[in-house]
């Protein structure tokens, strides 16, 4: 077992290794979407949540165990912190990707699904993974 005051990995290292894990948690997301969506024909602002919902899962393990090295804190208070940055992450990818297609006329899903997991990664998921789930 890990020892329990574990000084934290430096923020350069853990944003590399956040971004790793992130592209692994995206393209579960982005495989899901595609499933999802293209070939069962669930509604794309649900198929995006559903999707989003696979990303997190894949995410938080990621993180906890290997981003931000982080496994030495109660999964239980980890995981619900998650759970509330995840919420928030998964509305924002929602409502991101609606208001490209929907607002923006931009009419490839994928490119939509793009840009706004691009904004909603850097500005909401990687700040609220390093100070809030896993400080």
């Amino acid at each position: 077992m890990k020892e329990q005051n574990k000084e934290r990995i430096s923020v350069g290292k853990s944003f590399f290794r956040y971004n790793v894990s992130a592209f692994i948690a995206t393209s579960v997301d982005y495989i899901t979407l595609i499933i999802s969506h293209y070939l069962i024909g669930i509604y794309y602002p649900y198929a995006t949540a559903i999707a989003a919902t696979a990303g997190a899962v894949t995410a938080f393990f990621l993180g906890r165990h290997w981003a931000f090295e982080r496994a030495d804190g109660k999964i239980t208070h980890q995981g619900i912190r998650f759970v509330i940055t995840a919420i928030g992450s998964i509305i924002l990818n929602t409502l991101g990707v609606v208001f490209f297609v929907e607002i923006l006329q931009i009419e490839n899903l994928m490119i939509a699904k793009f840009i706004t997991s691009i904004l909603v990664g850097f500005a909401f998921n990687y700040p609220m993974q390093r100070f809030f789930v896993y400080k």
